[in-house]
């Protein structure tokens, strides 16, 4: 049999399934061609919130972006979807873009999950403007400003 029967057989088989065939290329989006659909199962970042308080369940119990210079501050981020490795990461600035810490945590979501951060300092947080940027398998996808007086 031909290489064109076999291929007819197989779009006739993928069309069947509801997907596309075509025979120019064989993964029109890993070409860059194509294009992506977005499943359920891609994993985002749902909820990022800061507080000074942190429950159970990893949630910030109540939200604020005021803190006093002593406190530990929490930050939980939510995500949705399902992942079998991802890392997310907290990187905490001070005003000038001065990094204060960055944590990692690699994680395994199958649906709602939240991951807990926090910083803190003995000798006392500096007065001023504070950034929490999250980053999910290295892109950036929020921040939260504070101030700590």
């Amino acid at each position: 049999m031909t290489t064109r029967f076999w291929l007819a057989a197989a779009c006739a088989l993928t069309l069947a399934t509801g997907t596309a065939c075509n025979r120019d290329t064989a993964d029109d989006t890993a070409a860059g061609t194509g294009t992506a659909t977005t499943t359920a199962s891609e994993l985002r970042v749902d909820e990022i919130r800061l507080g000074n308080a942190i429950g159970a369940d990893n949630r910030v119990a109540t939200e604020s972006d005021d803190f006093a210079t002593n406190e530990t501050i929490y930050a939980s981020i939510r995500t949705a979807g399902t992942a079998p490795n991802a890392t997310l990461v907290a990187r905490w600035t001070f005003e000038d873009g001065q990094v204060v810490s960055e944590d990692t945590r690699t994680i395994a979501p199958n649906g709602s999950d939240v991951t807990e951060f926090h910083i803190t300092n003995p000798n006392g947080w500096p007065a001023g403007n504070y950034k929490l940027e999250v980053m999910l398998n290295g892109q950036s996808v929020g921040s939260k400003d504070f101030e700590v007086k």
